[in-house]
C-alpha cells in the first residue's frame, strides 16, 4: 500500500476513534442530547413544566416539550422531551432546548428553557402570559402560541433589610485589628393593603409600598406574607496581627539566647448592629383579617463578632556558639554552647463583641386603603 493510503486509512481510524471517544465523554458527562438533524418528528406539543398550568411573575418557570420522534434509522416512532432542571441536571437521551426558540412580551429566556417573567404583577393581571414556541428546524410545521393565567402564590413577602457592616482590616505586625463597621438603619416603608378583583380572580390581595421601595403586589387571600425592615447586622472586627519574632541572641561562647516574641495585636471590636426600620401598614378596615395576614420584621440588626486576637510571635533564634581556638597544639577545647531559641510571645486578648441594634418601630392600622388603588386600572377595589 502506497505510504500516503496508509496516511489516510490511519487518519480516518484516528477520526473516528476521537468522534466515538468524544461521544462518550459527552455520555459520561450527561450531555448526550437526542441530535435532531436526521430524525422524522411525527408530533410535538409544548407545556410548562409545572403541575399547575400558571405562571406567578416573581418565579421562573421551564419550559417543555415533549415530541413523537423517528431517529435516524428506526422505523417506529420514541416519545421523547426536553430535559428537566437547571445546567447540572442529566441531559442523556432528552431533547436540547438548543433546537427551539421561545419568545414572549411578558418575559425572557435563558438557554436552558427558564422562562423569568417581567416582575409587574399589573402588566398581566389583566391578560394571560403568551409564550410563542418555534422547532428551529420545521418552524412551518411546529410553531406554538401558549397562553397562561397569572396566580400569585410565589409572592409571599417583600422589603429589604439594612445593608450590613463591612469587617475589619486585620491588624499589621502586632497590631491591633480595626473595628467592624456599623449597621445600617432598617428602611422605612408605608404600606396600603385591600382585597381587589382582577381579570382572573373574583378576590386577592393588593399591596401598594412606598418609601425606601417603590411596588405593587398582589397576594393570594390568607396566604402569610412578611414584610422585612431590619437593621443590618455589625461587621466582624479584624483580626489582631501576629506578634513580631523575639531578636536573635548574639554568638559567643556561650550564644545568647534569643528574645521572647512579640505579643500579638488585639482583636478589633464588633460593629453595633444597625437600628430596626419603620414600616406603617394601613390595611383596608372592611377586611379585619387581613390584619393576621401579615408579619412585620423591624428586629435590630445582630452585633458583629469582635476579631480573633493575633498569635504571638516566635521565639528569636539563639546566638551561635563560638569555640576559642585551643591554647597550645593539640590542647582539648570543649565546643561553645549555642543559645537556646527564646519562647514564643504571648497571644492577642479577642476583641469585644458589638452591641445589637434597637428595634423598630411597626405601626399597623386600620383604616382607608380603598382609594389608594384608584390609580390602577387593572385592578377593581371591592
Amino acid at each position: 500500500m502506497p505510504s500516503r493510503a496508509k496516511v489516510l486509512v490511519v487518519g480516518l481510524a484516528l477520526f473516528s476513534v476521537s468522534a466515538t471517544g468524544c461521544a462518550a465523554c459527552r455520555r459520561l458527562s450527561g450531555n448526550d442530547t437526542i441530535n435532531l438533524e436526521k430524525a422524522d418528528v411525527k408530533s410535538m406539543s409544548v407545556d410548562i413544566r409545572r403541575q399547575q398550568k400558571t405562571i406567578c411573575p416573581r418565579e421562573p418557570v421551564q419550559m417543555a416539550i415533549f415530541a413523537d420522534v423517528a431517529l435516524d434509522g428506526d422505523k417506529a416512532p420514541t416519545s421523547v422531551e426536553t430535559w428537566a432542571g437547571r445546567e447540572g441536571v442529566n441531559k442523556n437521551d432528552k431533547l436540547d432546548f438548543s433546537d427551539f426558540a421561545f419568545q414572549s412580551a411578558q418575559g425572557t429566556f435563558d438557554a436552558a428553557g427558564w422562562f423569568t417573567p417581567i416582575p409587574n404583577v399589573l402588566a398581566t393581571a389583566g391578560s394571560e402570559l403568551e409564550i410563542t414556541t418555534v422547532y428551529r428546524r420545521r418552524p412551518d410545521k411546529f410553531t406554538f402560541k401558549t397562553n397562561y393565567k397569572p396566580d400569585y402564590a410565589c409572592i409571599k413577602e417583600s422589603g429589604h433589610d439594612g445593608h450590613p457592616g463591612p469587617g475589619g482590616a486585620s491588624g499589621g505586625t502586632g497590631g491591633a485589628g480595626g473595628m467592624g463597621g456599623h449597621g445600617e438603619p432598617g428602611p422605612r416603608f408605608t404600606v396600603f393593603a385591600t382585597i381587589v378583583k382582577t381579570a382572573f380572580y373574583d378576590r386577592v390581595v393588593a399591596l401598594d409600598i412606598s418609601g425606601d421601595a417603590t411596588d405593587v403586589l398582589l397576594v393570594p387571600e390568607d396566604q402569610p406574607f412578611s414584610i422585612h425592615a431590619a437593621g443590618g447586622d455589625g461587621g466582624s472586627g479584624g483580626n489582631g496581627g501576629r506578634g513580631a519574632q523575639g531578636s536573635a541572641g548574639a554568638s559567643g561562647n556561650p550564644g545568647s539566647d534569643g528574645g521572647k516574641g512579640g505579643t500579638g495585636g488585639a482583636g478589633g471590636r464588633g460593629g453595633n448592629g444597625g437600628a430596626g426600620g419603620t414600616v406603617d401598614l394601613v390595611y383596608d378596615a372592611r377586611f379585619p383579617d387581613l390584619r393576621s395576614q401579615f408579619k412585620i420584621d423591624v428586629h435590630g440588626g445582630a452585633p458583629g463578632h469582635g476579631g480573633a486576637g493575633g498569635a504571638g510571635g516566635p521565639g528569636g533564634a539563639g546566638g551561635q556558639g563560638i569555640t576559642p581556638p585551643a591554647s597550645k597544639p593539640g590542647a582539648y577545647v570543649p565546643p561553645a554552647r549555642s543559645g537556646s531559641t527564646g519562647p514564643t510571645g504571648a497571644s492577642g486578648a479577642g476583641g469585644a463583641m458589638g452591641e445589637a441594634g434597637p428595634p423598630g418601630r411597626a405601626n399597623v392600622t386600620a383604616g382607608d386603603a380603598r382609594a389608594r388603588f384608584s390609580r390602577y386600572p387593572e385592578l377593581k377595589p371591592l
